[in-house]
């Protein structure tokens, strides 16, 4: 008869969040950086300066507007909602 290691707490504790899943919103989440209105400002020349990054839902149910993670209850990890 096999005996089975036991399981270490955090994994436990992973499986127990894990077990309760939240509602989700369906779509991709992109990473994108912008150039503000400042003539003089570096992120109008230098792409590495510009501001940001910004995170943004872009949803699949159609919409036209992609949603500012922010405001979607959404992280970079994944697209969870509130």
């Amino acid at each position: 008869m096999k005996i089975n290691p036991p399981i270490p707490s955090s994994v436990r504790e992973l499986a127990a969040v894990l077990s309760q899943p939240k509602p989700m919103r369906r779509g991709s989440v992109s990473e994108r950086t912008m150039k503000c209105g400042k003539a003089s400002c570096p992120c109008q020349q230098d792409p590495t300066a510009r501001h940001g990054p910004l995170f943004q839902l872009d949803p699949a149910d159609g919409r036209q507007d992609p949603v500012p993670v922010s405001q979607s209850g959404t992280s970079r990890a994944g697209a969870g909602a509130n």
